[in-house]
């Protein structure tokens, strides 16, 4: 017929195998990008131990020294007066810290810095005002509330112990979710604290998994 083309089954052939071939070789591209960065991310029993371990580790020793009446100034800071400034007794905990081996230097900073901004704070208090009110210094000042409630478990009660709910690793840092309960008299059952959400944050530094920040919240 005048004015139609025709197209051979042998060039029809040619095409399609030029199509497919350029479709295996997007798939075997975006298979090898995905498995590149899967990489990244997968986690390895010895890493997901460690990480488990230090998480762990601190907040059992944490809720440790809740219960002990005679460490018990070690994780929750109490003031005495020099003067007319109250002073918070934070140096046995800032000296036993880096000594568990699970936080990093940024973690214990961070917590150096946090007691030094409520210390500074506290250089302007009228001691006639806490006096007058009969209630600690922590409620005069945001920056030292941690002094009226356990800081790293965000409540005036303690919890019995901690486990781990979830892991998730990113080449060399990880997040750690922990989950706090109660435990019933006769010891056989657990009472989570669901409203409280806690999430350590790791970094890897040579072998070792080390606590660098602790996210914590209220639901």
């Amino acid at each position: 017929m005048v004015g139609k083309k025709y197209v051979s089954m042998k060039t029809i052939n040619k095409q399609k195998i030029s199509q497919i071939l350029f479709l295996l070789v997007l798939t075997v591209f975006f298979s090898f990008k995905s498995n590149s960065q899967n990489k990244g991310v997968s986690l390895s029993k010895s890493d997901s131990t460690k990480i488990a371990n230090s998480s762990l580790a601190f907040y059992n020793w944490y809720l440790n020294c809740l219960e002990a009446d005679s460490t018990y100034n070690i994780v929750q800071p109490i003031y005495h007066w020099e003067g007319d400034i109250p002073i918070v007794d934070v140096a046995e905990y800032l000296k036993r810290l880096p000594k568990l081996g699970v936080v990093s230097n940024n973690f214990v900073q961070s917590e150096t810095e946090r007691f030094k901004i409520c210390q500074d704070s506290l250089k302007n208090i009228d001691i006639k005002k806490v006096l007058d009110c009969g209630c600690s210094v922590g409620e005069f000042y945001d920056a030292c509330n941690f002094i009226d409630y356990f800081y790293w478990i965000n409540t005036q009660e303690k919890y019995q112990g901690c486990e781990i709910k979830d892991i998730k690793i990113n080449n060399k840092e990880a997040t750690c979710q922990l989950l706090f309960f109660y435990e019933s008299e006769n010891m056989d059952e657990k009472y989570y604290g669901e409203q409280f959400i806690c999430i350590v944050n790791l970094s890897k530094y040579d072998d070792k998994w080390l606590i660098d920040k602790i996210e914590k919240y209220l639901k």
